[in-house]
């Protein structure tokens, strides 16, 4: 890729703006995937509470 000074100022503006946008994608992702492990663990301590009681009432 060949660089010349006609070049160099479009990306001085399109890569900040391309590293915004991707930032905000790749933390849109990150929030839905801890959303998603906080669900799976909460169910997983529902299901342990429930065998225990199942276990205490025996």
């Amino acid at each position: 890729m060949n660089f010349s000074w006609r070049t160099f100022p479009k990306l001085f503006v399109v890569i900040p703006i391309l590293h915004y946008v991707l930032s905000l994608c790749v933390d849109a992702e990150s929030k839905e995937h801890k959303r998603l492990k906080e669900l799976e663990k909460a169910k997983r301590k529902s299901i342990t509470i429930a065998k225990s009681m199942e276990g205490q009432k025996n």
